[in-house]
């Protein structure tokens, strides 16, 4: 496990690469080598949405994180639903000490009521963030990371405190780590090197306790 810490860099990809967390499905079949995230998705609620599954599969060592997971005010799944399964995977995460990572759409004030609410003491890794710097600051100041993928709002990548800040590839095959790195220096007016040793310390210390 020594390698992923000294070369773990994208917080969240749906790419099976290495120094990654890959996103999958909570029955996909795993690969040694890699590091992976499940969890159910806002998009794929169901009634009858398995969560013994999720967490028999969750305890696999090379799951080091649960999700991604959260809401989404967009698509049609109901927000009763998201909410309840949502939840139930705070609990987990809580319960399997893995940390979060969070999908979530037009629903931050409920987000963050639930945060509130559950108090969880897992990190929350609030993935792909796009939006202006006043929501930003208030999932900093909530106490997530915030992960930025290939598009993102250059203010906002300013205001991210150096131990808040992470990188990701998302769903982009066409794009690497190295690229994002660089992209977010740019608008933190810093090199490629400086955000990818940042981000690789950040996440690394996100995963202590699973990686060990």
């Amino acid at each position: 496990m020594n390698h992923f810490k000294m070369s773990l860099l994208d917080a969240h990809t749906h790419q099976l690469r290495k120094g990654a967390i890959v996103d999958v499905a909570p029955a996909t079949e795993l690969h040694d080598g890699f590091l992976y995230s499940k969890g159910i998705h806002p998009w794929r609620v169901t009634d009858d949405a398995d969560m013994d599954l999720l967490r028999r599969a969750c305890m696999d060592p090379r799951v080091v994180a649960i999700g991604e997971c959260g809401l989404d005010n967009v698509c049609d799944s109901p927000m009763e639903l998201q909410e309840r399964l949502f939840r139930q995977q705070i609990s987990l995460s809580e319960e399997l000490k893995k940390p979060l990572i969070i999908h979530c759409v037009r629903a931050h004030d409920r987000l963050l009521a639930i945060r509130r609410e559950m108090d969880p003491q897992q990190a929350w890794i609030f993935h792909g963030f796009r939006l202006k710097p006043t929501i930003a600051r208030r999932i900093i100041e909530s106490g997530m990371y915030v992960s930025l993928g290939s598009k993102f709002n250059d203010e906002s990548a300013m205001i991210i405190p150096e131990e808040r800040l992470l990188i990701e590839t998302d769903d982009d095959p066409g794009t690497d780590i190295e690229e994002v790195a660089t992209r977010v220096g740019k608008a933190r007016g810093t090199d490629r090197m400086g955000i990818e040793t940042i981000c690789s310390e950040n996440l690394t210390r996100i995963l202590t306790q699973t990686l060990t």
